[in-house]
């Protein structure tokens, strides 16, 4: 997460902003993962 989406430092301060902003980004890591399950197997899929 720190390199994609560059949440090495808070953005806010306050432990529920703070929560927030890692819980958005975790959501945005696992969508991005599923994504590119998805295009994984439509392409292997596709070749066989």
């Amino acid at each position: 997460m720190k390199r994609l989406f560059g949440v090495h430092r808070a953005r806010d301060f306050g432990l529920v902003r703070t929560h927030a902003q890692m819980v958005m980004a975790a959501i945005a890591q696992n969508l991005l993962k599923a994504a590119n399950k998805i295009t994984l197997t439509a392409q292997t899929t596709a070749i066989a």
